[in-house]
């Protein structure tokens, strides 16, 4: 262990970090189908590490409801018309989350599929259903994910260009 500097506490320390650590997330590997604007399909893969966790599922649910929602062609232009000079693409925030039900969780270095369709509602949130499925079968996880599209403009050019790499790491070309 070593000393945390940076603790109020004398006595608390922190594990050494570790060559070569993988990120904590789950990614996404390949497009399996998709229709602009109407639903996805993917594979994915969880992290590597010690336990199993929950939320590899919702991590990459979230990746590709985000992708899914930027297709929804009226919250799209919506998102246009607010920075009509904006050079990148709107950029869709998670704003919020339903029903959310984790039925197993994701082993370290495990393949699953990731599905999400767009819900078709009125208002400024991209409504979007999601579920993961190991690729055995069984249900990892299913809910209903929110995103509002904001103009990636300002802060949220970093995080569109980040997307932007995302999309073309997953080699498919039918964006």
């Amino acid at each position: 262990m070593v000393q945390d500097e940076r603790s109020p506490f004398a006595n608390r320390a922190t594990p050494p970090p570790r060559a070569g650590r993988e990120s904590a997330g789950a990614r996404l590997t390949k497009i399996l189908h998709w229709t602009r604007g109407e639903h996805a399909l993917a594979e994915a893969v969880a992290a590597s590490g010690d336990l199993p966790r929950p939320f590899s599922a919702l991590e990459a649910m979230e990746s590709l409801a985000g992708l899914l929602a930027v297709t929804s062609d009226a919250h799209f232009e919506q998102a246009r018309r607010l920075a009509p000079d904006a050079r990148e693409g709107p950029v869709p925030l998670i704003a919020g989350a339903r029903s959310l039900r984790f039925y197993l969780p994701v082993q370290p270095r495990t393949g699953f599929e990731v599905e999400a369709t767009v819900i078709p509602e009125q208002g400024e949130l991209v409504v979007i259903a999601v579920e993961s499925r190991l690729t055995s079968g069984e249900r990892v996880a299913k809910g209903e994910l929110r995103f509002l599209l904001v103009p990636g403009a300002g802060e949220h050019a970093a995080t569109s260009r980040a997307q932007q790499a995302l999309r073309e790491g997953l080699g498919y070309a039918g964006w």
